[in-house]
């Protein structure tokens, strides 16, 4: 039996995209080969039927609706848990306080560490400091300076696409850790199959064609290039349908209904 120390920031279903990722493989377990310990910050009391350690976390002030892991204020708690389950293999989801936290103790004990490259951090920055633009580069570098100090001291990486590994290289993470992860699409659940022009008619009124964009509403997601392309199509008097499926706190600056 391997046993897996799994440490992540948030652990509920369907949060955002990371945490779906996650628990595509903790639905996948094999429990006849692995025993995993989780340790998280935010999320139930356990997660299904595994051993699981739930500690304090603070709300990140630039996006409320995410919260941050403090290992510190649960220190002997982490430490007598760990030192009971004995993992072989520790996976942290996240280079936060609490990911250096768990890499701190696998490199001190002498156990592997992996880790998958779930969010490009450095990505969100010209959003979340648009209004504060002298303040981009110096936290850019920052940013890439710590995940790379992270990155650089685990055993393996995976990252989803040939492109972020092209990235990570040119930021100074090292090639020979990395590896190619691609996520899939269940396409019994996504297929062309299950369209329905009538049901899409019924909601539009119209045959125009349909735009339809799908994620969690945050800036971080590009949203100026789809309001964009709505304020071009408006321009030209082209006829369609923009259908936005999703909420988040920037809800209230897309168009409005039927606009």
């Amino acid at each position: 039996m391997i046993k897996v120390a799994f440490f992540a920031e948030i652990m509920i279903p369907d949060f955002d995209g990371a945490a779906r990722t996650i628990f595509q493989l903790v639905d996948r377990i094999d429990k006849g080969r692995f025993e995993f310990l989780f340790i998280y910050g935010t999320g139930p009391e356990k997660i299904q039927d595994f051993e699981s350690l739930k500690i304090p976390s603070l709300s990140i002030p630039i996006q409320q609706n995410y919260s941050m892991a403090i290992p510190a204020l649960a220190d002997q708690r982490l430490k007598k848990k760990l030192h009971d389950f004995n993992p072989d293999i520790i996976h942290i989801a996240t280079p936060s306080l609490l990911g250096f936290y768990a890499q701190k103790y696998a490199l001190k004990n002498q156990i592997p560490v992996i880790s998958i490259y779930h969010t490009h951090f450095v990505s969100y920055i010209d959003y979340y400091l648009k209004h504060f633009s002298f303040l981009v580069g110096p936290t850019k570098k920052k940013i890439i300076q710590t995940q790379n100090k992270f990155y650089n001291n685990c055993d393996k990486v995976y990252v989803p696409t040939t492109s972020i590994v092209s990235e990570l290289i040119k930021m100074g993470v090292n090639p020979s850790l990395m590896q190619i992860w691609k996520r899939g699409i269940d396409n019994t659940l996504f297929s062309p199959k299950k369209k329905d022009s009538s049901w899409l008619k019924e909601i539009t009124g119209n045959d125009h064609p349909t735009l339809l964009f799908a994620s969690r509403l945050v800036w971080e997601k590009n949203l100026k290039t789809l309001i964009d392309i709505y304020t071009l199509l408006k321009q030209q008097n082209i006829p369609f349908n923009f259908i936005v499926a999703g909420d988040g706190f920037c809800s209230r600056y897309l168009p409005p209904k039927n606009a």
